[in-house]
């Protein structure tokens, strides 16, 4: 199965790219466009960035990305044309730098995006199985349905801390709603929210094992979920327990 991996771009928009090395770069990632919203770098799952510095006046929003990813051991890849001068700073978070005003050639363009999707995709998961353990797909589903199954299932596990709306991930994937909705359904034996949801808490319980210092709003944060009381009570619903209850007995046991 020939996997992207997920390639996460802040800055200005990847279409503002010259259009070969906007190829070239969407044939090794699944770009997933967040704008200026540098508040992403503190996604758990997120290790490596792209950042596409168009214009000088972005340099303070870069350098607050820089010191982010300092923080919270992230790199960036980051795009320019003939912006951006590294130093010495800066070496340990910045994991590569395509600069379009150099001549490079398509082959070696391809080759240092070949190597970092290779490097980025080291840990990635092969297999609908290794999403989700407990979903067998439907064996009536073709090759080209099994794949773009596999691709649903990655991007909603890469994004499980943002707004996933059943009709913006049916439009990313080409799909019209209701077509999305029956072959999610048919595919996965459950509906787009129920998955969701169940794939949030699951993070929420690694969560709460794994981060013990974290406040409970921190947790669910992470996890998509901006109200906490709403958070607190579906957890509660599903596991039988409060995040707090959750953690308190995981630790004690």
């Amino acid at each position: 199965m020939n996997i992207k991996t997920i390639g996460h771009w802040l800055g200005d928009s990847i279409s503002s790219l010259p259009e070969d090395v906007r190829t070239t770069i969407q044939n090794h990632f699944t770009v997933v466009e967040h704008e200026h919203d540098i508040s992403i770098l503190s996604a758990p799952n997120l290790k490596v960035a792209f950042f596409y510095m168009k214009t000088s006046q972005q340099q303070n929003e870069l350098i607050i990305a820089l010191k982010i990813c300092e923080n919270l051991n992230k790199q960036l890849i980051i795009v320019h044309n003939n912006l951006f001068h590294q130093c010495a700073e800066w070496c340990h978070v910045i994991k590569a730098v395509i600069d379009l005003s150099k001549n490079h050639t398509q082959r070696q363009t391809d080759e240092l995006l070949r190597s970092l999707s290779n490097s980025s995709n080291h840990h990635e998961p092969e297999t609908i199985a290794d999403i989700a353990p407990d979903i067998t797909p439907a064996g009536h589903l073709s090759a080209e349905q099994e794949k773009s199954l596999f691709d649903i299932l990655h991007y909603i596990d890469h994004n499980l801390d943002t707004s996933l709306r059943e009709d913006d991930i049916s439009a990313y994937f080409h799909y019209t709603p209701s077509y999305f909705s029956k072959l999610f359904r048919q595919a996965t034996g459950i509906g787009f929210r129920d998955y969701v949801c169940r794939k949030r808490i699951e993070r929420a319980q690694k969560l709460l094992q794994t981060h013990k210092e974290n406040h409970i709003s921190q947790i669910a944060y992470q996890c998509g979920y901006r109200d906490v009381s709403y958070f607190s009570r579906l957890f509660k619903k599903i596991t039988g327990t409060t995040p707090s209850e959750y953690r308190q007995r995981f630790f004690s046991s």
